[in-house]
């Protein structure tokens, strides 16, 4: 498995956030009883994975006042480049993958800023 690299202070904030808020959204909403987190990267890209096994939802059928946490993910994922893809429907659970391009790194100086 690749090593994570260090990322700038913004995106590693907005990584943090939308962890948050999907993992929360989990755990308020879906009813989920299985939660599982990956975390990893390639030289292009870093990519976190969150999944459950909860009561899913349509996402093109979403309330824009219901889905502000969703829209939150999408706006933060945009401000740093990222992509964001929600995948749910209704009793399947819910997939959210976040995909984080990554600059390209000197090997002379391994990962750091």
């Amino acid at each position: 498995m690749e090593r994570v690299p260090r990322l700038d202070e913004t995106t590693a904030l907005a990584v943090y956030r939308i962890f948050q808020e999907a993992t929360a959204n989990a755990m308020r909403h879906a009813n989920a009883t299985i939660l599982q987190v990956f975390l990893g990267a390639s030289d292009a890209a870093l990519m976190l994975t969150v999944r459950d096994n909860g009561d899913g939802f349509d996402p093109a059928q979403q309330d824009p006042d219901s889905g502000v946490g969703l829209e939150l993910m999408r706006q933060r994922a945009r401000s740093i480049g990222a992509t964001l893809e929600i995948e749910s429907a209704p009793g399947r659970g819910t997939n959210l993958v976040l995909t984080v391009p990554l600059p390209p790194t000197d090997p002379a100086q391994g990962d750091s800023p």
